[in-house]
């Protein structure tokens, strides 16, 4: 079993490589659950999301089948929330990240709700990782 934690900006392609890579594999998208609860991204409902997330991954590893989280998980803490909850439940955990200039997904991303500004940022977090490649079972990295 295995659970496979993408990242990425917003633009970089994840969800392309999820639909490539990891058909048949359960898929827990975190803007799908945005979009269920009638937005794109704020703030104030933000712990509804990962909650929810939660409880579906959760459901997925006790139930024995692999799982892929989709998010940009630019931030450490939340890619730390995935490993802990997939060494609790004795599976693999992988890191994919699909690598793309904050540019480039800047121009992919115009048009959209998300903003110059968030791209920028989460670009800049990604720059202050703490958890190490030996953290993970298996590290992929590519370009988006």
């Amino acid at each position: 079993m295995r659970l496979v934690i993408m990242q990425g900006l917003p633009g970089a392609g994840k969800s392309s490589v999820v639909a490539r890579d990891y058909q048949g594999l359960q898929v827990v998208c975190l803007d799908d659950i945005r979009r269920a609860l009638g937005h794109v991204f704020n703030p104030a409902t933000e712990t509804l999301v990962l909650a929810h997330a939660e409880i579906a991954v959760r459901a997925h590893l006790i139930g024995g089948r692999d799982v892929v989280v989709d998010d940009t998980h630019t931030r450490a803490e939340n890619v730390l929330r995935w490993l802990h909850m997939g060494r609790e439940h004795g599976a693999e955990v992988w890191l994919h990240r699909v690598e793309c200039n904050a540019e480039e997904c800047i121009r992919r991303r115009e048009g959209s709700a998300v903003r110059r500004e968030d791209i920028e940022r989460m670009a800049g977090n990604l720059g202050r990782w703490v958890i190490t490649r030996e953290s993970f079972d298996q590290v992929i990295t590519e370009e988006g």
